[in-house]
């Protein structure tokens, strides 16, 4: 009403504003897991507004597989670099000081391979034309992390 009242005024002319029920368009709500192919989304709330709890935690139970997987490739991964590490140390071509360079770049990549899984979503979103595209952060920080990367990324 507020907006009819504001076209009125501005283009000097009669305006009827219609008043609707419900969305012209449905809202539909779909969740994605880590690890998981980009095209398999998953229908969490249809447009009747039905909410799919199994399917929720079934995406749920399938993001913590991915995670428990992920931390265990990399302590498998450690643990070898580890080992060449005394080995070449054994032998006199590396000194201790040097293992901090190797540590640092780990330390980061389950963030990276996360910012990649969404990348690799919202590349598959944009090809199907499926928009628009919301990503909900909890933290403003990390807000701004996957806005900065997804514009360099794009």
């Amino acid at each position: 009403i507020f907006l009819a009242g504001w076209l009125c005024q501005l283009k000097s002319r009669t305006v009827h504003a219609i008043q609707k029920r419900g969305r012209p368009v449905p809202l539909r709500h779909f969740a994605h897991g880590i690890g998981q192919n980009p095209k398999e989304l998953v229908e969490v709330l249809d447009a009747d507004g039905n909410v799919y709890q199994q399917r929720i935690h079934a995406v749920a139970a399938g993001v913590l597989a991915w995670h428990k997987k992920f931390a265990a490739d990399l302590e498998k991964k450690k643990a070898e670099v580890d080992k060449k590490r005394r080995e070449r140390i054994e032998k006199g071509i590396e000194s201790a000081g040097d293992r901090h360079k190797r540590v640092a770049s780990h330390k980061n990549l389950l963030g990276r391979e996360r910012l990649n899984a969404l990348a690799n979503l919202v590349r598959s979103l944009l090809e199907d034309g499926t928009r628009p595209v919301l990503i909900f952060c909890f933290s403003k920080a990390a807000c701004d992390l996957i806005a900065d990367f997804l514009l360099k990324a794009f």
